[in-house]
């Protein structure tokens, strides 16, 4: 490269007062380093965008030789319609007024065939700043912009997938809450419609079996009273009798009471709640302490009915698995909502245990809130007890139930 053309317009260029050695020197070096960048072509061009030299990968890149360049004007490598809109001098007259023009776009080899290019005009000026001619680096993009166009499609088909299965994963979702809506909808009713049963079950129970054992047992009655004294062993009979009619009737009101309490109906859900922790006091033998409000809370009968269900659940597991013995049972309204905590001191369990069993007690209780627009919160800790926390939302039905008794009150 030492006698090549490429060297002698390059040092042209320079108007620095160098030696003769280190001009050459500074010319061996460039064209060692021309050869070695066979992946970028550097041109020199006059003022005018003619060819002065270019590097060797020109010849690789566009096919023509140094012969067949040198002295042509550089919009020779352009697309027709490039040179009709008048690119080539565009850009030379861009990179005079700013110092650089960067242009990509397709190119023209030899044979014929485009290649898409990246390249960088650079003004060079003299010491007094005077344009002496162009520095033109290029580099072939061809490969990268044929990857990219290649990863563009494969981004738009992936994205293209992605929107179709979010949009199948949406209409999943939305058909997934329509049949949860359903289903619990489905376990509402089902839940209206086994307390309703459960109200007249208990009605006929404490009606009809109740008013018959209650005759019975006046029968009896009327016929201890007409045997005569000397009739021993018969009235000892009798009295046995009798004693099994009073046993049966206190069984039909403790049936009657565990399928509805009558009380939930007539006196409402603090009495209710009383009562329930009175019996559990009684048959467990747990200390229970209640906090209940002194104006009773007026409920529906949906919502009244869920949450003393969801109490007696409640104090079923503390029975069954908490080994307690003691309980605190709260009930109080916050701004609009119901709040029913009960805690115990009992053994506890870790966090996931209750999910791990698949409690049906505790899905239940969770479904009654959930129902309601509420929620159930269980919190425990081994060693530390368990809070059970639920939440009803209080909607008009409850208010409208207080303004008609408030109503009735003043009247």
């Amino acid at each position: 490269m030492e006698g090549s053309p490429l060297v002698s317009p390059l040092l042209c260029l320079d108007t620095l007062d160098h030696s003769e050695a280190a001009r050459q020197q500074c010319g061996r070096l460039f064209g060692i380093l021309l050869n070695e960048l066979d992946e970028y072509i550097i041109i020199l061009l006059d003022v005018n965008g003619n060819i002065l030299t270019w590097s060797p990968a020109g010849e690789r890149i566009k096919q023509y030789e140094e012969k067949e360049v040198i002295g042509k004007n550089f919009a020779l490598f352009y697309a027709p319609g490039d040179i009709r809109r008048a690119k080539p001098q565009k850009l030379l007259a861009e990179a005079e007024a700013t110092g650089r023009a960067i242009d990509d776009g397709w190119r023209i080899r030899k044979d014929g065939t485009r290649f898409w290019a990246h390249a960088v005009i650079t003004a060079l000026r003299d010491k007094k700043g005077r344009l002496i001619g162009f520095g033109k680096i290029i580099s072939d993009e061809t490969e990268r912009r044929k990857a990219d166009a290649t990863l563009r499609v494969r981004a738009e088909r992936l994205d293209l997938r992605v929107k179709k299965r979010t949009g199948q994963l949406g209409q999943a979702n939305r058909d997934l809450w329509v049949i949860l809506s359903q289903l619990r909808a489905l376990a509402a009713r089902l839940q209206e419609v086994r307390e309703d049963e459960r109200t007249s079950i208990a009605r006929e129970i404490h009606d009809d079996l109740g008013q018959t054992l209650t005759a019975m047992n006046m029968d009896l009655v009327w016929l201890i009273q007409r045997l005569p004294g000397s009739e021993t062993p018969l009235h000892g009979k009798v009295n046995s009798v009798r004693k099994l009619v009073d046993d049966a009737i206190s069984s039909v009101r403790r049936i009657a009471s565990s399928l509805r309490p009558g009380m939930l109906d007539d006196l409402g859900l603090c009495a209710a709640i009383e009562w329930q922790t009175r019996e559990f006091q009684t048959r467990t033998g747990i200390e229970c302490e209640l906090d209940l409000p002194v104006k009773d809370v007026v409920l529906d009968d949906q919502h009244t009915t869920a949450v003393f269900r969801i109490f007696q659940e409640t104090l079923t597991n503390i029975a069954r698995h908490a080994s307690a013995t003691r309980a605190v049972v709260r009930l109080k309204k916050i701004r609009q909502e119901l709040v029913l905590e009960v805690l115990d001191n009992g053994k506890g369990f870790g966090n996931g245990t209750a999910t791990q069993k698949k409690s049906l007690g505790l899905l239940g209780m969770k479904e009654r809130a959930l129902i309601l627009g509420g929620l159930f919160t269980i919190c425990s800790q081994p060693g530390q007890g368990t809070c059970v926390i639920v939440r009803i939302p209080l909607g008009r039905a409850k208010l409208r139930a207080e303004s008609t008794i408030d109503k009735d009150s003043h009247s």
